[in-house]
């Protein structure tokens, strides 16, 4: 908020002089006015920060569903002063692996398999299909990513963002693998938001699901209790603070609960594994406000491009409006408009012996997706039929309509709708 006080001031000062001459123009004055608003409302609105936090399996009995507050003394101090959402759900998988990618990418797609090296071995982990919060917010502001952090204790799989054209690791977040608890996690935090002051943060705990599968009471409910201690010391710390004090909006939430009768595992559709938080405190959401209205994990990442102004078209959530404490403050471009074909560039490419060729449709539409050879001989048709809006994904083997196996080579496909052809991309096939 450094140039908002520089330049109130220098404003104030200004309008000072101005008034103090006996020859005052009140037109100056009143365009000197304009100009101090404008200024302020300018620097606030590009001085605003997010973070998120993941607790990773928190049962919601155990958090904000427990009115004694026992095991999470911090969040029950904030929940008051800030919002609450009491019927925010998962509504989908809940399995870890699932949701917390459902949480930074907005959308459900599920992950892709894929290899890739990592401190020097060879690892299998997931990368999303669809963008995420960090390159959204990177691409929209042309920021780097000292101001776009994801903190994760020391994973030996870490889930990777996407690699979706247009988007893509260009964007990624500045990711800070370190430490092996969640206290070890908010240290590495801490530093770097005191060093770089990002406008969007994601801190992911993980202690609560891991003690949680160990089946001991005392260290799941320790484990909660920590996780409640960092949310406190991180909103502490932002208040003490010149640059977030007034500036930050947290968000707290967790991807899965637990069985409503065994906390020690998760995964079905009980309503004590679906049921979790969205506590949101700070200058862009309504204080000493709950909401009954059903919400779910894909509204999360609309509502932060909403506090920050950056469109998520991807996404298959909405901002949730009724939290903010200024609805109107949804990003000038519609954060869910999406083109009305959308042909993504194959992976892997190039491939042997199988890519996966994906696109998205705005509303429903015939979609036709044809293999074609350097000569523009149709090789194979892989899609022709009726498809919902949403994002699609088709496979290629690598073989002819006579279920041959192509010559290694460049070939191209593409996506015709509705009579017109809409798009056309190059793939590779390896010998």
């Amino acid at each position: 908020m450094t140039f908002f006080f520089i330049s109130g001031r220098f404003s104030v000062n200004l309008v000072r002089r101005l008034l103090n001459n006996r020859q005052v123009d009140m037109k100056k004055v009143f365009l000197t006015v304009l100009l101090v608003c404008f200024l302020h409302l300018f620097a606030f609105a590009e001085n605003l920060h997010v973070v998120l936090v993941i607790i990773d399996g928190a049962r919601y009995t155990e958090t904000l569903g427990d009115t004694s507050g026992q095991y999470i003394p911090n969040m029950k101090r904030l929940a008051l002063q800030g919002a609450v959402l009491d019927s925010f759900i998962n509504d989908s998988i809940t399995v870890t692996r699932r949701a917390v990618p459902a949480i930074w990418s907005g959308s459900w797609t599920a992950p892709r398999d894929t290899s890739c090296y990592y401190q020097s071995n060879w690892i299998s982990t997931q990368y999303a299909q669809v963008p995420s919060l960090w390159e959204y917010f990177r691409k929209e502001k042309s920021v780097d990513s000292t101001q776009a952090f994801y903190f994760v204790k020391n994973l030996s799989t870490p889930w990777l963002p996407s690699f979706t054209s247009s988007y893509g690791r260009q964007y990624w977040p500045n990711y800070v693998l370190l430490g092996q608890s969640d206290l070890d996690v908010w240290s590495s935090c801490l530093s770097n938001l005191h060093r770089y002051h990002p406008a969007l943060t994601v801190l992911y705990l993980a202690d609560v699901d891991h003690y949680g599968h160990s089946g001991d009471w005392n260290q799941y409910t320790s484990a909660i209790a920590i996780a409640d201690s960092i949310v406190g010391m991180l909103w502490d710390f932002i208040q003490s603070d010149a640059t977030f004090r007034d500036a930050t909006t947290v968000l707290v939430t967790n991807d899965h609960g637990r069985h409503t009768t065994n906390f020690t595992s998760h995964g079905d559709g009980c309503w004590g594994c679906r049921h979790i938080m969205l506590l949101g405190i700070g200058p862009a959401v309504k204080s000493g406000w709950h909401s009954s209205k059903k919400r779910s994990i894909p509204d999360i990442v609309p509502t932060i491009g909403a506090i920050l102004d950056f469109p998520t078209p991807f996404v298959s959530g909405n901002v949730i409006t009724e939290m903010l404490a200024d609805p109107t403050a949804i990003p000038k471009t519609d954060s869910r408009k999406l083109p009305d074909r959308f042909l993504f560039d194959n992976f892997p490419n190039p491939f042997n012996p199988t890519t996966t060729i994906r696109f998205q449709l705005a509303e429903p539409a015939h979609v036709r997706i044809q293999i074609f050879d350097l000569r523009g001989h149709e090789i194979i048709s892989v899609a022709n039929q009726e498809m919902p809006d949403g994002i699609h994904e088709v496979d290629w083997n690598g073989r002819g309509k006579d279920d041959r196996p192509v010559s290694a080579g460049i070939y191209f496909y593409r996506m015709t709708t509705d009579g017109g052809i809409y798009q056309t991309n190059k793939m590779v096939f390896l010998p």
